[in-house]
């Protein structure tokens, strides 16, 4: 399964960076890149996954939310 990571860059807050995550591999270099002082947090995305309809507004959302960073040495994973 392909995940998308996104997230911004300090300190100007106007720049981001993303990548696809495809391989075991991809993992290491994610990790490498969100432990850069500049990384903020990354939202994590399933491509391929079914989407649950939103009873409120009858929009497609993703059946859950990933979020992940490195800080000091030490990661970081949130699960909702």
């Amino acid at each position: 399964m392909t995940i998308e990571a996104h997230w911004p860059l300090y300190p100007e807050l106007r720049t981001a960076d993303s990548m696809r995550i495809e391989r075991p591999e991809d993992v290491d270099l994610l990790l490498t890149r969100l432990a850069d002082k500049d990384s903020g947090s990354a939202t994590l995305v399933h491509r391929g996954r079914l989407t649950v309809i939103d009873e409120g507004t009858g929009g497609q959302l993703v059946d859950h939310d990933v979020l992940t960073a490195v800080h000091d040495g030490y990661g970081y994973l949130s699960y909702g």
